[in-house]
């Protein structure tokens, strides 16, 4: 019977929040006398709550030992001891917690982007001609009065370099990608 009234206290409050139908979200003290008090909690120390009630008075104070537990707007119930510290219980340290800063990227400096070395042509820029054999090309030429024979053209692929642009980078030697350490974003994010 002792554990039905304050889970049933607990229930109705929950009820109750859900019921109203406000901009402002409010949160619910369940005090030990099994009333309670609704408003937006504001800071909860060792020793008080504070709160901001509905009303227009700044803010309100609820001694620490009258309250048996806080239900939260989001439906998070916080039981309250009036002890200092249960030995189950750590102390939060915000310093302690990693908290997360973004940082502009160094790979690409912010651009979301790196240039590489292009896989095709390892970064040359520069392919062999396919199209001739050391820059000349052979054509079967006729002659007027009926003779044909071979001839050798500078290629007109390469004009004669034996080598022509590469198709991966267009001869530029380097192409564009994703940054790869931050995927395009320009920052990386950081525990600090």
């Amino acid at each position: 019977m002792r554990l039905i009234k304050p889970v049933l206290l607990l229930v109705l409050a929950i009820s109750f929040l859900n019921a109203q139908e406000e901009k402002y979200p409010w949160d619910v003290i369940l005090k030990k006398d099994n009333t309670t008090i609704q408003g937006k909690i504001l800071k909860v120390t060792d020793d008080h709550i504070e709160y901001k009630s509905k009303g227009k008075k700044p803010f309100m104070v609820v001694p620490r030992s009258e309250v048996s537990s806080i239900i939260y707007s989001d439906g998070t119930v916080v039981p309250i001891s009036s002890q200092e510290k249960e030995d189950n219980t750590e102390e939060i340290n915000l310093k302690n917690i990693p908290q997360e800063r973004e940082e502009i990227c160094r790979s690409c400096n912010g651009s979301g982007s790196e240039r590489v070395a292009c896989s095709v042509c390892n970064g040359s820029g520069r392919l062999k001609c396919g199209s001739c054999d050391n820059g000349r090309v052979l054509k079967w030429v006729i002659v007027v009065g009926g003779r044909a024979h071979f001839e050798s053209f500078v290629c007109s692929n390469c004009n004669g370099t034996t080598q022509v642009a590469c198709y991966g980078c267009n001869g530029a030697g380097m192409i564009t990608i994703t940054c790869r350490a931050c995927e395009g974003k320009g920052k990386i994010v950081l525990n600090k």
